[in-house]
């Protein structure tokens, strides 16, 4: 005879310690040769070709023609990193910068200076229902631009509490036009104050969901 087995949701969490809210250092900023005065849109992670990363070179050259102020900042290691340098330098794409995965105390500040973060998967990796480099961004009331599937938990949870701009993946015009709306709240009051409110759910989320400490406790509690 079979015996019901309890299943118990152990999500990702935000190491608080070394994540969270601060104004951003911009010496440190500088010292990494990222001009402060551009709009990062930063990637930040593994760079292989599941994650789809080409699109950003494709997209980058025509949003240069409208506006010059956004810069896409790519961190991270992985064996596509040096094939998307080569296409980027061959291009003479001008405003994309790869960096370095960087310490923790230094990411921290990225993240927080960082103007917009993108979270781009390819259709068949995009049902994580929250990656780690997710519950970074929303412990920090980042903004982000996230690829998910509508029938994925991923979209679902991001939809439902309204704490990201989510898009299909492989659309490369759905991630263009998400690019200049985000850009449009440094100029227009109403586009700006949709970005404060996800920003503001984004964290309180975290709050509530994703601390490390609140995890654990109810996990114990859940196994007793």
């Amino acid at each position: 005879m079979n015996k019901q087995k309890n299943l118990i949701f152990f999500p990702n969490w935000v190491d608080n310690s070394n994540i969270f809210k601060i104004d951003p250092n911009l010496d440190l900023i500088s010292s990494l040769n990222i001009p402060i005065t551009k709009k990062i849109f930063f990637y930040s992670g593994s760079i292989g070709e599941k994650q789809g990363l080409d699109v950003i070179l494709t997209i980058a050259p025509k949003i240069y023609l409208l506006n010059q102020d956004i810069l896409f900042l790519i961190s991270g290691a992985g064996p596509y990193k040096e094939k998307l340098k080569l296409i980027a330098q061959s291009k003479s794409i001008l405003n994309i910068k790869f960096i370095d995965l960087q310490p923790i105390e230094i990411f921290n500040h990225l993240l927080n200076f960082s103007f917009c973060h993108l979270i781009i998967q390819k259709d068949e990796t995009a049902d994580l229902l929250l990656p780690s480099k997710l519950t970074n961004i929303l412990a920090i009331g980042g903004t982000a631009i996230i690829t998910a599937s509508e029938e994925s938990s991923l979209y679902n949870i991001l939809v439902k509490n309204k704490m990201a701009l989510v898009i299909p993946p492989n659309d490369e015009n759905a991630l263009y036009k998400a690019i200049l709306y985000v850009y449009d709240s440094t100029l227009n009051i109403k586009t700006r104050n949709k970005i404060e409110k996800i920003k503001i759910s984004a964290l309180n989320y975290a709050k509530e969901n994703l601390n490390k400490k609140f995890i654990i406790d109810r996990f114990l509690q859940s196994i007793q």
